[in-house]
C-alpha cells in the first residue's frame, strides 16, 4: 500500500490537498473518463506489473496491473470507444500498449518497440494518435486501439502532439537540433 504524498487534489485550482496513493511509484499520467467517473493514472520509471491506479473520487485510489513491467508514459479516455489507452515510454517489448473499457482490467497490445512519448484520442477524426523518439515511423494511428497503422515522419525525436478542433489541425513538436522541429496534419 502507498504511503507518500503522491497524488493532489483541488475543488478550486488555488488549495491544494495531498493524498496517498496506492503505490509509491513515479506516476506521470493522468486521464478522466467522465463516462466512468473514475481517474486512471499510469507510473513511469517504475517497471512494475502494478502501474497503474484508479480513482472515482480522486482521494481513494486502487493499484491495476497490466501484467507486464513498463513504463507508462502517457494515457487519454476515448468517449466514443468507452476505451483508456496507455502507451510505454521504456517498453522493452512489443507489447507498448494497453488499454482497458474500465480502467480496471488493461489488455495488452502488440507495438513497434518504440519509445512512446503521447498518446491523444481525436474525436473528430476517430482516431487514437501515438509519437515516440528517433525513427520514420515515430507516429502511429489507431482507429480502436488494437490495430495500428505507422506513418512516415522525419528521423527525430517526438514529444508532444495536440489537435485543434478550430482548425481541424494535428500538430506534433520535437526537441531535435535538427530543422525538423514541428510537423503538422490534418
Amino acid at each position: 500500500t502507498g504511503t507518500g504524498d503522491r497524488v493532489m487534489t483541488s475543488v478550486d485550482g488555488i488549495n491544494w490537498n495531498t493524498q496517498n496513493s496506492s503505490e509509491d511509484n513515479s506516476w506521470l499520467c493522468i486521464a478522466w473518463s467522465p463516462e466512468l467517473m473514475l481517474f486512471a493514472v499510469g507510473a513511469s520509471q517504475t517497471y512494475s506489473a502494478n502501474s497503474i491506479m484508479t480513482s472515482p473520487d480522486g482521494i481513494n485510489w486502487t493499484t491495476r496491473s497490466t501484467d507486464q513491467n513498463n513504463s507508462w508514459n502517457t494515457i487519454c479516455w476515448s468517449p466514443e470507444l468507452s476505451l483508456f489507452a496507455t502507451v510505454a515510454q521504456s517498453p522493452g517489448t512489443t507489447s507498448a500498449i494497453a488499454t482497458s473499457p474500465d480502467g480496471i482490467t488493461w489488455t495488452l497490445r502488440t507495438s513497434r518497440n518504440v519509445s512512446w512519448q503521447k498518446i491523444i484520442w481525436v474525436s473528430n477524426l476517430n482516431l487514437f494518435i501515438k509519437i515516440g523518439l528517433s525513427t520514420t515511423t515515430s507516429i502511429s494511428t489507431s482507429p480502436d486501439g488494437i490495430n495500428w497503422t505507422a506513418r512516415t515522419t522525419p528521423n527525430v525525436n517526438w514529444y508532444g502532439i495536440t489537435y485543434s478542433n478550430t482548425l481541424n489541425l494535428l500538430v506534433a513538436v520535437s526537441n531535435s537540433t535538427t530543422t525538423n522541429k514541428i510537423m503538422t496534419s490534418t
